[in-house]
């Protein structure tokens, strides 16, 4: 698994690059909420979590430098390292700005609900959107 998020995180990373070379904003975004997520989960440390942070606070400047609203995936990535690193209060409060702006089922919404701890809705979304476990199951409370 830990060679997977490696692997991921090595192609978020191009993405990123790729993104930026090309002026692609959606694109960067995309690439930076996928970077941030492959941190998270190969997090061992604050330091490495904190990593994330700053590269999931990149995604939120690109949102706002092009006027638009952050995206609900980002959001919900965001929110889970927030609670990762200790700021549960900060961590709830961008879940739900994630949960405002997700789709029914999404893996946005999905993610969200477990930074709020509501797993079980969680898992009702995600079979309702039939997302594959890979999406999300990695982001269940206590199962880091």
């Amino acid at each position: 698994m830990a060679g997977q998020i490696g692997q991921a995180g090595a192609q978020a990373r191009d993405a990123q690059a790729q993104a930026r070379a090309e002026g692609d904003a959606p694109a960067l975004v995309a690439a930076v909420t996928l970077l941030g997520e492959c941190q998270w989960r190969a997090a061992t440390d604050r330091a490495a979590l904190f990593a994330g942070l700053r590269t999931l606070a990149a995604g939120l400047r690109v949102a706002e430098q092009t006027g638009e609203h952050a995206d609900a995936h980002l959001l919900a990535v965001l929110s889970l390292t927030q609670a990762a690193v200790g700021s549960p209060a900060k961590a709830a409060q961008t879940a739900g700005k994630a949960l405002g702006r997700s789709s029914p089922s999404s893996p946005g919404q999905v993610l969200a609900l477990l930074s709020l701890g509501r797993v079980a809705e969680a898992q009702a979304a995600a079979r309702a959107g039939e997302l594959a476990a890979g999406w999300w199951a990695w982001a269940v409370p206590g199962g880091r």
